[in-house]
């Protein structure tokens, strides 16, 4: 072939791979524009009145609740403008095993009782919106089965609050309300409901939880779950409200826990959805959608605290990053972990914690090591770990003391 040939047959080529190519780029960009709205066209009414900045969390949601989608379309269609934000927010943060249960009935309901309390009383229209969405309008505290207990509640409670004034006022109501239809005793492992702890008359401490929760919630108050994972000085744990006062505070009216969360290391709250990422108490936070969480360590509102840093190097001195690290303290008989987590790109891994004794561990699938040690009343302590063959253990025997009460700093 001469020279003149090459150069037409390079330019065919050269023609046709352009022409390859900007057909890709069109395909691609019709795969993308088909993506970004691909959804069935029964949605349309319901998406139209989705914000953008919300419009993604949404149809992931709507895609999660499996044959229960219409449950959600239906209510996003018929409910009015001002209850939108708040579907909104709970469709967002809703588990999966909400998504496919959750009736049209249950959501609406819920949605027009806790707008009509925000509506109705002062202590709930002067929450902000955030407040109001994480700690009012929620239909579930933890575990319990999803039921529509709003209706009932509000209706039993809302002629006890004709009087009442104040939000502290309001919640001895809503509690006294709900305290006269249950009282503890042990029960099983699974969380009943509400509806079930009235029934039976009693509940352990987590079902009495979300029964005064859900009381609290249906009075217009914001109320929220807080928990000790294992006392530090007896066998077992417990579980509690939690009610934000005027000045956003958080606290809990089982006057008996005021002595023994101050010998605990740790307590934990949760609110319903995502808050900052950033906050500085915030113990763990997962932004999945249908599996999103956030746990709030709320230790320094109950007793002195220390921020405590583990530290974790190999043997030649490096920080070790994503090594796991446990805190654990003595309960049942046995070391019980109630905090975890994964050490930094410096190897460390901080976490605010009551003082007393407790075990460390750490590892990073290689090798580990543990010690035992009495976490002071400071600012921050800071706690060497070393890891790799020749690390050093614990002694066989150990103590873990906890400060009584007396000890401890008010």
């Amino acid at each position: 072939m001469d020279m003149d040939g090459r150069s037409l047959c390079i330019r065919t080529v050269a023609v046709i791979l352009l022409s390859l190519l900007f057909q890709i780029t069109a395909f691609a960009q019709t795969v993308d524009d088909q993506s970004a709205t691909e959804y069935p066209p029964e949605w349309e009414s319901a998406l139209s009145r989705i914000p953008a900045d919300d419009m993604d969390p949404v149809v992931t949601a709507l895609e999660q609740s499996g044959s229960n989608v219409s449950s959600l379309l239906n209510t996003l269609v018929s409910i009015p403008d001002g209850w939108l934000p708040g579907a909104i927010f709970l469709i967002k943060n809703m588990p999966i095993e909400d998504l496919t249960v959750v009736t049209e009935e249950m959501m609406t309901d819920n949605l027009r009782y806790s707008y009509e309390a925000r509506a109705t009383y002062p202590w709930t229209a002067e929450l902000s919106e955030e407040e109001f969405f994480h700690y009012v309008l929620p239909m579930r505290v933890s575990q319990e089965p999803l039921e529509n207990w709003r209706p009932y509640f509000t209706e039993n409670i809302c002629p006890l609050l004709s009087d009442v004034t104040t939000r502290e006022e309001a919640s001895e109501a809503a509690l006294g309300w709900a305290r006269s239809l249950a009282g503890f005793r042990q029960t099983q492992r699974r969380d009943q409901g509400p509806f079930e702890t009235i029934a039976s008359g009693f509940g352990r401490c987590e079902e009495l939880m979300i029964l005064y929760i859900d009381a609290c919630r249906a009075a217009g108050v914001p109320a929220r779950q807080a928990w000790t994972p294992y006392w530090t000085y007896q066998d077992n744990n417990h579980a509690w409200t939690e009610l934000m006062n005027n000045d956003g505070e958080w606290y809990y009216l089982d006057g008996w826990i005021n002595i023994p969360t101050k010998r605990t290391s740790f307590v934990f709250s949760v609110p319903f959805g995502l808050p900052d990422p950033d906050a500085n108490d915030l113990y763990r936070f997962r932004d999945n959608p249908g599996a999103s969480y956030a746990i709030i360590n709320s230790i320094s509102d109950y007793r002195p605290s220390t921020q405590l840093v583990v530290r974790v190097t190999d043997m030649n001195g490096d920080p070790v990053p994503e090594a796991s690290v446990y805190y654990s303290i003595w309960n049942f008989g046995a070391l019980r972990p109630v905090a975890s987590g994964e050490t930094d790109e410096n190897g460390e891994w901080t976490i605010t914690a009551g003082p007393g004794g407790c075990f460390v561990s750490a590892g990073d699938g290689m090798s580990g090591t543990c010690t035992t040690f009495q976490l002071p009343e400071q600012d921050e302590y800071i706690l060497e770990l070393t890891i790799g063959l020749g690390a050093e253990l614990p002694p066989n025997g150990f103590w873990l003391r906890f400060p009584y009460p007396s000890e401890v700093s008010q």
